[in-house]
């Protein structure tokens, strides 16, 4: 199974933040309630994971959330709303970063443009 994360700069306080975390998780991956899904594959492989939750100061945390590639298929587009999605709305939240592994780019046929393109 393929992941790739997205990193969020989420404003929250310490008591509420692993519980926003979950939520933009599954609103990143799902954008519905858990207790509607019965596939336990799709909870076990398609739901958003948070991996990582970092207080980087001043009230915001990074949250970083894997999110399966199963959800994006070959096409560039569908990650950019992988990646932003519902949660973009939110002004509790920016998304500050991807990791996306070398092999999906490479399933892609690589960087058409840019300086290394």
């Amino acid at each position: 199974m393929s992941h790739f994360a997205a990193i969020y700069h989420v404003r929250a306080d310490a008591r509420s933040i692993v519980a926003r975390a979950r939520a933009i998780a599954v609103e990143q991956s799902v954008e519905m309630p858990l207790s509607a899904i019965e596939d336990t594959r799709i909870l076990d492989e398609i739901v958003g994971k948070v991996e990582d939750i970092a207080d980087i100061g001043g009230g915001t945390f990074a949250v970083r959330v894997a999110l399966s590639a199963e959800t994006i298929g070959a096409d560039p587009g569908q990650l950019i709303n992988m990646l932003f999605g519902n949660t973009s709305l939110q002004d509790d939240v920016v998304l500050h970063d991807a990791d996306i592994p070398e092999r999906l780019v490479r399933d892609w046929g690589g960087p058409h443009s840019g300086l290394a393109g």
